[in-house]
């Protein structure tokens, strides 16, 4: 995607993953309430009796959420979404996509103690995405509905700054905090964590 630099960690053969070269087409969606939307339908196959079919989920979408994602190990799950990163999909199936296994793998942390070096390097990854691309969490239903926020809450924002916080990273934890408030997320973290660091700094002779 542009302005994100990002390379696989391991080599991917795009050329055998499934819809791997699905295009989009635009379509109009209409919702029981008689709002409609602009949207994105892929093609269900490349080249079959299926052509003219179109899905709603993009390959990127589909190659993530296989049936056997919560019960494959974690390289393997690394590896599904290295692939799920290089298939066609909107901002919203890496974000995630990305989100998901970062959650999964945070839940292995206790027997797989390099899980936590994973989840840190996914949710940089996905700040970087939001950053880059808000739409991948945006609500597009805000624009609609006042009492909605304009966007949805990323588990990278928090995770993030928990982490450093407990490491005693304040400086990236602030740092984390600054960009969380663009979207607004994680306001009320900023003068808290800016108090601790000025306390370390006092302790330090400035």
């Amino acid at each position: 995607m542009p302005g994100i630099e990002y390379e696989s960690p391991v080599p991917i053969d795009r050329a055998s993953l499934p819809r791997h070269n699905a295009t989009p087409r635009q379509r109009r969606i209409s919702l029981f309430d008689g709002r409609e939307f602009d949207d994105l339908g892929w093609e269900a196959e490349e080249t079959s009796e299926y052509e003219d079919f179109v899905t709603g989920r993009s390959p990127a979408q589909d190659h993530a959420w296989a049936a056997d994602r919560d019960e494959i190990d974690s390289e393997a799950l690394r590896m599904r979404l290295w692939e799920s990163l290089e298939l066609p999909g909107e901002p919203s199936d890496y974000h995630f996509a990305i989100q998901s296994a970062a959650a999964l793998l945070w839940r292995r942390k206790a027997p797989e103690p390099d899980a936590l070096r994973w989840c840190e390097y996914l949710y940089r990854l996905d700040i970087r995405l939001i950053e880059v691309c808000p739409n991948a969490i945006r609500d597009r239903y805000a624009e609609d509905d006042k009492n909605r926020d304009p966007y949805y809450q990323a588990t990278a924002f928090n995770s993030l700054i928990s982490m450093y916080e407990r490491e005693g990273y304040l400086a990236e934890a602030l740092s984390v905090a600054r960009v969380a408030t663009r979207f607004g997320q994680e306001q009320s973290r900023i003068d808290e964590i800016r108090e601790r660091l000025e306390a370390v700094h006092a302790e330090d002779g400035g």
